[in-house]
């Protein structure tokens, strides 16, 4: 229905393509780095409260060989959706929870021998069941709604998943599966992401739906807009430049990254014909205009709500 060129943001950016990137492999990549500038990482601590004093913030956190304290002039709380530094300190995390599971199954099936006319990152709206269908290094990820309901134990089983990977390429064989899991979906986003002296970042501070791919992308934008800051106050600005963090990373969760995604869950999972019909013919309509296809990917690469948090002061 409409394919995307990212090579139309080369005047935009050094890097127009989109490369997939694993959260686990990012992670090796940064622990590498960490080591390599002489940093502190510790595994096997699991936080459990958060303290502000005066100029000092300390964390407390459960280890194999009892609890033990952290303190430091600032804190960047990127723990996570569940986060307890987040909760710890009472930060209301707004937004919903879809009412549908997401169910990923991975495998190394090369679909595009079959499905000759695909991109590396698909997204199929299909009126009886939507997916996505989305190239990693090595394997093809396949992701599909589920009830929110459904026994899981089933819809992680042999049976349920070789009849979803059926179902999009018929085969006489069984595939073979590499991956597997199922999560709840959200929308939600931190009331602040400055608390004194604690900063939240990614999902600890905002969660969407996977579809676009802005969770990781909008965590890592945090960081280096985060880290930019801190760098200044380490060097004597004043620390108020913290409450900017908040006013654009907390701008840009809401007014780009929450209404993006929400508005591709819509429709995508869209089964009314002639609302798909609008929808898709207008998503057509973008695609086959250069001008609109690029302002499209400028908001759906993030590089548009790049722009937009550098002009809040």
């Amino acid at each position: 229905m409409a394919t995307f060129d990212l090579s139309l943001l080369a005047g935009d950016t050094n890097h127009p393509y989109r490369v997939q990137c694993e959260q686990w492999k990012l992670m090796q990549f940064l622990q590498e780095k960490l080591q390599q500038e002489g940093a502190d990482v510790r595994f096997g601590h699991e936080v459990t409260a958060v303290r502000q004093d005066g100029d000092v913030v300390t964390v407390t956190a459960n280890t194999a060989a009892g609890p033990v304290e952290i303190a430091g002039r600032y804190m960047m709380a990127a723990d996570g959706a569940r986060s307890a530094v987040r909760r710890s300190l009472g930060i209301e995390f707004e937004g919903f929870t879809y009412a549908e599971l997401f169910l990923i199954a991975s495998t190394a099936f090369p679909f595009e021998k079959t499905l000759t006319d695909i991109a590396y990152v698909n997204y199929i709206a299909d009126p009886l069941e939507w997916l996505v269908l989305l190239r990693v290094p090595g394997l093809w990820r396949v992701l599909v709604p589920a009830p929110e309901n459904s026994d899981r134990e089933q819809l992680l089983s042999d049976d349920n998943l070789q009849a979803m990977l059926q179902r999009v390429v018929h085969r006489p064989e069984p595939y073979t599966i590499a991956h597997r899991s199922i999560y709840h979906v959200h929308q939600r986003v931190a009331k602040n992401f400055r608390h004194g002296r604690v900063l939240l970042a990614g999902d600890a501070a905002h969660v969407n739906n996977p579809l676009g791919g802005m969770g990781m992308n909008g965590g890592i934008q945090d960081a280096f807009n985060l880290a930019d800051k801190l760098k200044a106050i380490y060097a004597g600005a004043d620390d108020r430049l913290l409450d900017r963090y908040d006013r654009q990373r907390r701008t840009v969760a809401v007014e780009a990254v929450q209404q993006h995604t929400h508005r591709n869950q819509q429709i995508i999972s869209e089964r009314d014909p002639e609302t798909r019909k609008k929808s898709l013919d207008a998503m057509r309509k973008v695609a086959a205009d250069k001008v609109s296809a690029r302002d499209y990917m400028l908001r759906s690469s993030m590089i548009a709500s790049m722009r937009r948090a550098a002009e809040i002061e």
